[in-house]
């Protein structure tokens, strides 16, 4: 085992950790301690209606039940995203629902997210797409100079009854 070695001489001896040459000077007055005074916000005003605990479990109920539709849309709304014209029911419940409305397959769960990605791309999905979008009346906006190709043209005629 080694030990570290250390050599002390005579100039070593003379070194000091501060120049004493230098002084030092502290003020012998305290500090100013006067600061301007904080404007302390005004108390809450209590609420001018006592809710009871029915009323509260219902206005809380209606929260949860918005955070838990946008909870789902968050969660598998890109699996209906090519579906642009399918309506989608987004206040039922399940996270594996099939959520497409005017189908034989709405509602029962499938149980897995792979599974619902699957069935949405199947054919009775994409045909009810289609016939949505066939139905669906594009409307021709006024376009400046130049930029007619990059719009949608109307895929048909708006009906005489309208």
């Amino acid at each position: 085992m080694s030990t570290p070695c250390f050599t002390y001489d005579d100039e070593m001896a003379n070194w000091k950790d501060w120049d004493e040459s230098l002084s030092l000077e502290f003020p012998d007055t305290a500090p100013v301690m006067d600061q301007p005074p904080t404007k302390t916000p005004p108390p809450e005003a209590p609420p001018d209606v006592e809710l009871t605990m029915a009323e509260l479990m219902v206005i809380i109920d209606a929260k949860v039940r918005l955070a838990a539709i946008d909870a789902r849309q968050h969660f598998s709304g890109r699996l209906y995203a090519h579906l642009q014209f399918t309506e989608v029911d987004w206040k039922f419940e399940g996270l594996y629902v099939r959520r497409a409305v005017g189908l034989e397959c709405y509602g029962p769960d499938l149980g897995s997210m792979p599974d619902l990605e699957n069935h949405l791309h199947n054919e009775a999905h994409l045909h009810h797409e289609a016939a949505l979008a066939e139905e669906w009346v594009w409307v021709e906006t006024v376009v400046g100079d130049g930029d007619e190709e990059a719009l949608p043209k109307p895929t048909n005629e708006i009906p005489d009854s309208v």
